[in-house]
């Protein structure tokens, strides 16, 4: 009977060092794989404010970042970053005469995740002419003669 409970006294023991071994979480783990890039907001017309944030795993962690941040392939912004996260402000280019959606990417050259978001410019800000505008035409009224 002794070695019965010596043995369940054992296993519990054991198990509850377990236990321990599977919640406990490293002091200094790498960032989990994938990457996250949302825009703030996700639409709006030329000249609009937007906050980009790219995040590696969880966010938060301790990764050395040098991050890139491209507009329709163009380079407009890039950051250094200790934890995980970057965050860059930009403006929608202004006159831009393409209603719809543009791809904000960033890409970092440290841990080499990327990613990739839509911003939809909803309308121009009037220097060109929208595909779905409408053309005014002005007429002439005929002359009117005073009857005498």
């Amino acid at each position: 009977m002794r070695a019965l409970r010596g043995l369940s006294a054992g296993l519990t023991l054991a198990m509850g060092a377990l236990t321990v071994a599977v919640l406990a979480t490293p002091a200094s783990a790498a960032p989990a794989f994938g990457a996250t890039l949302t825009l703030d907001p996700p639409q709006g017309k030329g000249g609009t404010t937007v906050t980009a944030t790219f995040q590696v795993g969880d966010g938060g962690g301790n990764c050395r970042m040098r991050v890139t941040f491209r507009w329709d392939g163009h380079e407009f912004a890039t950051d250094r970053s200790n934890d995980c996260t970057s965050s860059r402000t930009f403006k929608v280019p202004r006159g831009t005469k393409d209603v719809g959606p543009h791809i904000v990417s960033a890409s970092d050259s440290t841990t080499h995740q990327s990613a990739v978001a839509t911003f939809t410019i909803t309308a121009t800000d009037g220097r060109y002419p929208s595909s779905t505008a409408t053309r005014r035409v002005r007429t002439r009224a005929p002359n009117a003669t005073a009857a005498g």
